[in-house]
């Protein structure tokens, strides 16, 4: 019983639940968040897409593992055309921690043709004082090769 009691007073002052949370308002913000990081993507907005991506960012693709500077590179040549998410599911974790797993299908267009490319993409953000950011971002690709129109 003592055991019980010091792992319950534990997860108090510490703030770590035993449970994920269950917060409709803050699981929407997320993939509200979600969007907005594709839509500055379209819209060519690479500074406020820097400030999303946090410090310690780190990416999981095809090519290898990337660091937060090689991410803003990249993006900075990455030809989105148009995209839609779909089968968002967000897991809080705690308060400043949340899980975004979502499907995406995107379309680019590079050297006057488009392509388009089908993801699963899994997403963990960080809330930092106000602001939620983007740590870390793994995509596996659900089609190869991508079609062509």
């Amino acid at each position: 019983m003592c055991g019980i009691v010091i792992v319950f007073a534990a997860c108090v002052v510490t703030g770590f639940s035993l449970q994920p949370r269950d917060d409709a308002k803050t699981k929407k913000s997320i993939e509200q968040l979600q969007q907005r990081y594709f839509d500055l993507i379209l819209q060519k907005k690479y500074s406020e897409l820097d400030a999303i991506l946090a410090p310690e960012y780190l990416g999981t693709y095809r090519g290898g593992i990337i660091d937060r500077a090689k991410e803003s590179s990249d993006l900075r040549q990455f030809p989105l055309a148009e995209y839609k998410i779909t089968d968002s599911r967000v897991v809080l974790l705690d308060k400043k921690t949340a899980i975004n797993v979502f499907h995406v299908h995107v379309r680019v267009h590079v050297d006057g043709k488009d392509f388009f490319e089908d993801d699963n993409i899994n997403c963990l953000w960080r809330k930092d004082g106000k602001m939620w950011r983007l740590v870390s971002q793994t995509a596996v690709k659900t089609e190869d090769p991508p079609k062509q129109n």
